[in-house]
């Protein structure tokens, strides 16, 4: 909930350095988190109490039909330094982007024009995909419009014990009562760094 309210406080612009309108409004549409986790993208739009440094690649309503485009304006925003580095950046993007590529690559008149390799598993389901040697990871995001690339390295998730529980408690259910409860609690948390190369689409 405190992640939504200062996201909705940002100030929406067209260019770098700004959050876009749209990405604002989808925003504010989703459910916030009863327990407050702050996933990867909350991370990226929101770097402590301000905007991430992420670079802004301005979206639209994706589907089979422009995907390609929209996967090369991201491959386009992509820093030389990062394409030319050991570790190869990764876009994340909507499990829905699947559906989209497979269909884009079967398209009727199109088969001499595939843009996307389809990497399958035994059974022939496309477990990931890659646009210009970038690979695509299909990801649980529920903003269908929005996608990630980064370098894999600067995207961690992160607890505070080696066991991943911070505390249990063991406690009476009523306060004379006999029956007893015990609670693990976690806290779990995602850091993204270098956020200066990484490309928030629709950001």
């Amino acid at each position: 909930a405190a992640q939504k309210v200062a996201i909705a406080a940002l100030t929406p612009g067209v260019g770098q350095g700004s959050i876009t309108a749209a990405l604002q409004t989808k925003v504010a549409a989703l459910t916030a988190d009863p327990a407050d986790v702050k996933g990867v993208f909350s991370s990226v739009i929101l770097d402590g109490a301000a905007l991430g440094s992420y670079i802004k690649v301005p979206g639209t309503t994706v589907t089979s039909a422009n995907i390609a485009a929209e996967c090369a304006k991201i491959y386009s925003a992509i820093p030389t330094q990062v394409l030319e580095s050991d570790e190869k950046p990764v876009i994340y993007a909507p499990y829905i982007w699947r559906t989209y590529i497979e269909n884009a690559n079967n398209s009727v008149g199109a088969a001499s024009n595939k843009n996307f390799v389809i990497n399958r598993d035994s059974k022939g389901f496309a477990e990931s995909a890659s646009y210009n040697g970038v690979e695509i990871q299909f990801v649980p995001i529920t903003l269908t419009d929005v996608a990630y690339c980064q370098l894999p390295s600067n995207i961690n998730w992160v607890d505070d014990a080696s066991s991943d529980v911070t505390k249990v408690e063991i406690a009476k259910l009523v306060a004379d009562g006999d029956q007893m409860f015990i609670r693990a609690i976690y806290t779990l948390d995602a850091t993204v760094m270098n956020q200066y190369v990484g490309i928030l689409y629709g950001g």
